[in-house]
Order: C-alpha cells, then sequence, then structure tokens
C-alpha cells in the first residue's frame, strides 16, 4: 500500500518498508482531538456529564466526559482492535498547578472504538484542562 503526496504518482511512501533506517515503515495517526475539557459542545463552562468542546479533530466524533478528569474519545472509523497507543498533552490554563495524564485505567480499557483518557492535577485531584491534546498510533 502506497500514500499519495500532493496528487503526483512520483512522490510515494511505501507503507509496507521494512529494513533499513532509509526505508522504516510509516504507521500514521489513525485519529487525533484537541478539545476543551472545561467546556460543553455550546462552549460554556461545564461540569457536568455531556460532551465536550472539540477544537479540532480526524476521526473523532465526540468527547464524552465522565466526571472530572475522565473522558470517553468516540472514534468515526474504529480502530481494527484494541491494540493501539495512546499520546496525550494537556493545560490547565493555571500555572501553578501541573497536570499529569493517564491515558489507560485497568477497569476502563481501551476498545477499538473508544479510548478513555483522564487528568489529575497535582494541587487538586481530578480536573478539566482547557486544552487536551490526544493522538492514536496503530
Amino acid at each position: 500500500t502506497t500514500l499519495g503526496v500532493k496528487n503526483t504518482t512520483t512522490n510515494k511512501i511505501d507503507l509496507s518498508n521494512t529494513g533499513t533506517l532509509d526505508s522504516l515503515p510509516f504507521y500514521a495517526c489513525r485519529a487525533w482531538v484537541n478539545f476543551d475539557a472545561s467546556k460543553d459542545t455550546s462552549g460554556s463552562t461545564s461540569s457536568s456529564n455531556t460532551n465536550r468542546l472539540i477544537l479540532g479533530s480526524g476521526n473523532v466524533t465526540s468527547v464524552y466526559r465522565n466526571a472530572a478528569g475522565d473522558y470517553s474519545i468516540n472514534f468515526t472509523t474504529a480502530m481494527p482492535d484494541a491494540n493501539y497507543c495512546i499520546s496525550v498533552s494537556c493545560a490547565d490554563g493555571n500555572t501553578n498547578n501541573n497536570v499529569v495524564v493517564s491515558a489507560i485505567n485497568g477497569t476502563n480499557a481501551q476498545t477499538a472504538s473508544q479510548a478513555r483518557v483522564y487528568a489529575m492535577s497535582e494541587d487538586s485531584g481530578a480536573t478539566d484542562p482547557v486544552l487536551v491534546h490526544v493522538a492514536i498510533f496503530r
């Protein structure tokens, strides 16, 4: 399988490459989302368990707040299985707090159709950061 670049036939990346450093395999981001966990879809600050405000995304239909600092990210097209990698970063809008994120909880493991991420403030426990960036690789 190849991925076309700029709709030309000469510039392609071979997705099946293995071997030397010059021909390493190419693993694309399968889903990504940038959301404000402190706001609902209308843009209003909210601590209700509702869908969150998505600022930008790819292959993500919604982000649901399950509780403070606990979010379910729903994929438009499911992953082949639950064996993907989640990369997460957060900003809480307050320079006095550090946000620690965890992508997996043993009781709420990721599935092919949904990833779950968590955010905790160093000072106050579970928190709804103003910016959460998530990328899914498989």
